[in-house]
C-alpha cells in the first residue's frame, strides 16, 4: 500500500502501528505538504466498528491541548477496492510510553507525564469527553520528552452517560488488565 493516496490528498509513506481498530500510517498530505499519521479502518459492513471510528473522531476533533494528539481531518474513501474510514493527525515523533517501562521510571520523567497526561485528561473532561482506555500504550512520548495522550477510540462524550450506561453489569470498558 506505501505510495497509495488516500482521499485525494495523502499519500502513504510508512506503516507505523495497527490495533484493534486498524492500522497506522505515516503519509504525506498532499494539500499542506506535512507529515501526519493516519488511521486506516476497513469498514466491512461493520456498523459497530464505523460508528466507533466516527465516535473518535467526533470526540477528539472537540479537543485542543498542547498533550492531546490533534485530529486534523478525517472522511471515508475507496482504497484498493475496499470501503475505509480515515483519520488524519499530529505525527508524533516518539514512542509509546509502554516501550519505556522497562522496570522502574525515573521519578522525574514519571511526575512530569503524570501532570501533563492530568492536564490533557482535564482538558478532555472540560470538554465533556471521558477517555475511558487510559494505558501506556495510549501515551505516546515525543522527542522532547513530552507526554501525548492518543486513542480516543472508545471515549464518549459525558452527556451520553446516564445512570444506567455508565456502569451496565456485564460489561466490559477499556482494555483489561
Amino acid at each position: 500500500m506505501r505510495g497509495t493516496t488516500v482521499a485525494d490528498r495523502y499519500q502513504l509513506a510508512e506503516a507505523i502501528g495497527s490495533g484493534g481498530m486498524g492500522e497506522v500510517w505515516r503519509a504525506d498530505d498532499l494539500r499542506t505538504g506535512r507529515d501526519v499519521a493516519l488511521k486506516l479502518i476497513a469498514l466491512d459492513g461493520d456498523s459497530v466498528r464505523e460508528a466507533a471510528f466516527r465516535r473518535e473522531a467526533g470526540v477528539a476533533a472537540r479537543l485542543s491541548h498542547p498533550h492531546v494528539v490533534a485530529v486534523h481531518d478525517h472522511g471515508t474513501a475507496d482504497l484498493d477496492g475496499r470501503r475505509i474510514l480515515f483519520l488524519a493527525m499530529d505525527l508524533v515523533d516518539g514512542q509509546p510510553l509502554s516501550s519505556l517501562i522497562t522496570g522502574p521510571l525515573p521519578i522525574a520523567d514519571a511526575l512530569v507525564w503524570a501532570a501533563q497526561i492530568s492536564q490533557a485528561l482535564h482538558a478532555a473532561h472540560q470538554a465533556r469527553v471521558v477517555h475511558r482506555d487510559i494505558k501506556p500504550p495510549n501515551v505516546l512520548i515525543d522527542g522532547r520528552g513530552a507526554a501525548m495522550l492518543c486513542d480516543f477510540g472508545i471515549a464518549r462524550l459525558s452527556d451520553t452517560f446516564t445512570r444506567h450506561t455508565l456502569t451496565v453489569t456485564g460489561a466490559a470498558i477499556g482494555t483489561p488488565a
